[in-house]
């Protein structure tokens, strides 16, 4: 356990960032259900609200589903009118996606054909557009091989952060205060 927090702590150590926390720009706001941008009314609503709260990021969590091994957004275009629509107010976006074993090395094809239909569905937006990437919500701890015994939450954590390809990925994220608020 003390090799696993002195490695932790010496790739902490190895990234270049300030000693303190930068101050937040903004308050974002995790957009969990579809519904919440699945129609015109619903996306109005949505910007709305946050045009009034003083929210100028979402984190909005995007389905996917399965087509031969494809990964497709069956709510592209109501994803992509939320985009354009929250950008005419100054709100940026970023697709959330999350999954406890989502980086378990058996997963990793998966995430990366999913990471790719982002990137392609990215390409599809007006250059201008405010969308600034993907997001990840991993939760190793919630899975049956966390809980089982130390042995096996040693080997979770192990995969989790050894590095891979999947795990060095760059994303272009905000430093913002997040709240999540389901009643607007």
């Amino acid at each position: 356990m003390v090799r696993y927090i002195l490695l932790l702590l010496s790739i902490a150590l190895a990234l270049p960032m300030p000693l303190w926390a930068a101050p937040a720009k903004g308050i974002g706001m995790w957009v969990w259900s579809e519904s919440s941008f699945s129609t015109n009314e619903a996306r109005q609503r949505l910007v709305q609200f946050c045009v009034k709260r003083h929210i100028s990021h979402l984190d909005i969590h995007i389905q996917m589903t399965q087509a031969d091994e494809i990964p497709i957004l069956p709510a592209a275009e109501a994803f992509k009118d939320l985009i354009l629509l929250a950008g005419q107010h100054n709100i940026t976006t970023a697709a959330l996606r999350g999954n406890p074993k989502m980086f378990f090395s058996q997963n990793h094809e998966q995430t990366l054909r999913e990471l790719r239909a982002i990137i392609d569905f990215s390409a599809t937006l007006p250059e201008d557009n405010l969308f600034k990437g993907i997001k990840y919500d991993v939760e190793p701890y919630l899975t049956k091989e966390w809980k089982a015994n130390e042995a096996s939450r040693k080997a979770v954590i192990s995969e989790v952060i050894t590095p891979r390809p999947l795990t060095i990925m760059v994303t272009k994220t905000l430093d913002t205060g997040f709240h999540r608020c389901d009643d607007f």
